[in-house]
């Protein structure tokens, strides 16, 4: 394989790894919902406030560590953040060897150009990059991902990585209204550069499987 083959080959397996990164994260979002809506729902339920307490607490430090590790920027040469992938994309122009007009043209091959028009096939393109110029959109992005990292940031770094004695401030915590934000933002962006590295788009209605486990007793001994 020539370098430019092997550079690509990183650059969309680097963005498989982000996008399974962003499942994990809304299968994780979603039994958060649904175990909240339980609790809303069943009164017998609102007892035991410890154990809510601490599947709230596990699922805020989780969701936060795990939305953070994307979008930081990253320090390490081992990271794989999007932040880290975006800005990779920057340098050099690396961008040209996976994301182009020409090539997404060429993923559609020349059955699809033929039934959908080379004319339509190009506009497509330049609706998903809002017309701009690929290094523009690349800038514009990585804006988004600074903004959703500097919500979480003082979270993760002085209550949650680190035990220190800085007193945080409510208006310095994520809100859950925060957190839902952040992933439908992370949502649109890792959509958005399927359909331009793949051509592909995604559908995040990620389907889980737990509900028979509430269907039986968690504890046969009412005594304890």
């Amino acid at each position: 394989m020539n370098e430019e083959t092997i550079e690509k080959d990183k650059f969309e397996k680097w963005f498989n790894d982000i996008k399974d990164q962003l499942i994990q994260i809304i299968i994780c979002q979603k039994i958060n919902n649904q175990m909240r809506y339980i609790f809303k729902e069943n009164p017998k339920l609102h007892r035991g406030g410890n154990f809510w307490n601490w599947l709230d607490q596990n699922y805020i430090y989780s969701i936060v560590i795990q939305v953070a590790r994307l979008v930081e920027k990253g320090r390490y040469s081992d990271d794989r953040s999007f932040h880290k992938f975006l800005s990779e994309l920057k340098n050099a122009d690396n961008y040209k060897i996976v994301i182009s007009e020409e090539k997404y043209l060429e993923k559609f091959g020349p059955f699809l150009e033929e039934h959908l028009g080379e004319k339509y096939i190009r506009n497509e393109f330049k609706k998903i990059t809002l017309n701009q110029q690929i290094i523009e959109v690349l800038n514009s992005d990585v804006i988004i991902l600074d903004n959703i990292f500097e919500k979480f940031e003082k979270l993760r770094h002085k209550k949650i990585a680190h035990l220190t004695s800085t007193e945080l401030n409510i208006s310095e915590l994520p809100t859950y209204n925060d957190i839902d934000k952040s992933i439908e933002e992370l949502k649109k962006l890792v959509n958005k550069y399927s359909l331009l590295i793949n051509a592909n788009h995604i559908v995040f209605d990620v389907p889980i499987y737990y509900g028979k486990i509430f269907n039986i007793p968690w504890i046969e001994n009412k005594n304890l």
